[in-house]
């Protein structure tokens, strides 16, 4: 199959490409002297990666989108939570001060903000890095300046996980960057959907306290991580895993916590039981009634108020964050073999795309690779 070589402003798409046309490859090196004549640009070789503008690539939309709208429905699950708490009875104002001291939520809500602040800077300079990354498919012994020629064959891997094809024709070229950037803004809301809702049962599950948001937004960062990629159910299940056996873990500790502490005041109580009920027996001794009565009934209310730990309503609780985790998990999967769909109908339309192009040329022809 003959292969055209290609010029400065040749048709360049990306399988991560949130812009809906196609941008222009240019030149990188400096003092490029080989000139297509009939067009007046320069041919390019594997030097040249300088693209027009930013592809304002998809897996940062996705990445810090997704991250944000989790804090966004973990905030949101918290309020509604804390409002369920107080009986749905307290004044706008008075929920409204309540939420804004619930630290957990607090945390969230910051990092929403940061979550999108990163992500807008990062879809406008992630495309930065393709002045580094290698051409490959270029032609093997044809060079200009001592480089090898770029063909409308040759491509650019991406280490976001996007592939940059160039493409001669520029019909075609636009037709592929309007399925390709339809289906990323299609993978982009399906996903920030589905970290708003993991988020929102988070926090109905009760994990808006520091630490669990802490680590919710922890392991999201940590697990997205910024490639296109197949789908692999064998990693998300493992993930999951971590993240629910981290959060029951934290419960435990908690609770841990929680009898540390009432067996700490019922320790105290009892100690001053026995003083209240010797100083009654001291009292009663020297004949001081009204003092041995008022001991008594110090004695008296000290054992009323002994602590008892609930530990049904503990199980209950971890029980509803297991829930919770597994009606996430659930969610996210559903999603995920969406955008999975999605990525491929992407990589599809790129090949079908440049499989098309592939007779077209700019009337100089590679006819050996």
């Amino acid at each position: 199959m003959a292969n055209s070589y290609i010029i400065q402003s040749t048709s360049v798409v990306c399988t991560n490409m949130q812009v809906p046309n196609p941008l222009k490859i240019g030149v990188s090196r400096s003092n490029p002297n080989i000139v297509h004549t009939n067009k007046t640009e320069y041919f390019l070789t594997i030097d040249d990666r300088k693209i027009s503008e930013s592809f304002k690539c998809k897996m940062a939309a996705k990445k810090w989108g997704g991250l944000a709208l989790l804090c966004v429905g973990l905030a949101i699950g918290g309020a509604i939570l804390l409002t369920v708490a107080t009986g749905g009875l307290a004044g706008p104002v008075l929920i409204a001060l309540a939420v804004g001291a619930q630290a957990g939520i607090a945390v969230a809500a910051v990092g929403a903000a940061v979550a999108i602040g990163i992500g807008f800077y990062k879809e406008a300079h992630d495309c930065d890095v393709t002045l580094e990354i290698p051409w490959v498919g270029f032609h093997n012994t044809v060079k200009f300046q001592k480089k090898n020629a770029l063909l409308n064959s040759s491509v650019m891997n991406c280490p976001q996980g996007g592939i940059v094809t160039l493409i001669v024709d520029p019909v075609i070229a636009q037709q592929a960057a309007d399925f390709i950037s339809n289906n990323n803004q299609k993978e982009i809301i399906a996903q920030g959907l589905s970290k708003f809702g993991v988020g929102l049962i988070g926090g109905l599950t009760g994990g808006t306290n520091v630490l669990g948001v802490s680590l919710a937004i922890g392991f999201d960062y940590m697990f997205e991580n910024g490639e296109s990629e197949r789908l692999d159910l064998p990693k998300e299940t493992k993930e999951a895993t971590i993240e629910a056996g981290t959060g029951v873990g934290t419960e435990l500790a908690k609770e841990g916590s929680e009898i540390a502490s009432v067996t700490k005041t019922n320790q105290a109580l009892t100690r001053e039981i026995t003083r209240f009920n010797t100083e009654a027996f001291e009292a009663g001794l020297a004949g001081n009634i009204s003092r041995q009565a008022s001991r008594e009934l110090a004695a008296d209310i000290a054992s009323r108020s002994f602590e008892n730990y609930d530990a049904l309503k503990a199980l209950k609780g971890i029980g509803i964050g297991i829930g919770g985790a597994i009606a996430g998990f659930i969610l996210e999967q559903a999603v995920n073999v969406y955008e999975d769909n999605l990525y491929v109908d992407s990589e599809l339309m790129r090949i079908n795309s440049n499989n098309k192009d592939a007779n077209n040329n700019i009337g100089v022809i590679a006819t050996d690779k």
